[in-house]
């Protein structure tokens, strides 16, 4: 019976396809049901405020390009916000 390398089980990579990707967003107004995330995802927080959806190109869910990753973006708070977010548990009222 082989035995199995421990270092492999949790190595699972989707297919590089749009469905696939962190990047995608689910649109109600694309005919395909999905736009793509990436300049929204890039862009600042407050600018994706400001962004339309239409503003992102339709994609299949069999497509893929250059951009694709399964991994997203972490968002550094201190970047792009501008102001301090609200922490109720550290309220002095």
């Amino acid at each position: 019976m082989p035995q199995i390398n421990s270092a492999l089980e949790g190595t699972f990579h989707p297919e590089p396809r749009c469905d696939t990707c962190s990047y995608v967003l689910p649109s109600q107004t694309a005919k395909t049901g999905l736009r793509c995330g990436f300049d929204y995802f890039n862009s600042s927080y407050i600018m994706r405020k400001f962004q339309l959806m239409q503003h992102f190109p339709e994609v299949h869910p069999y497509n893929a390009c250059g951009s694709w990753t399964d991994k997203p973006k972490s968002l550094d708070p201190k970047s792009d916000f501008g102001f301090a977010a609200f922490n109720p548990d550290n309220s002095s009222a």
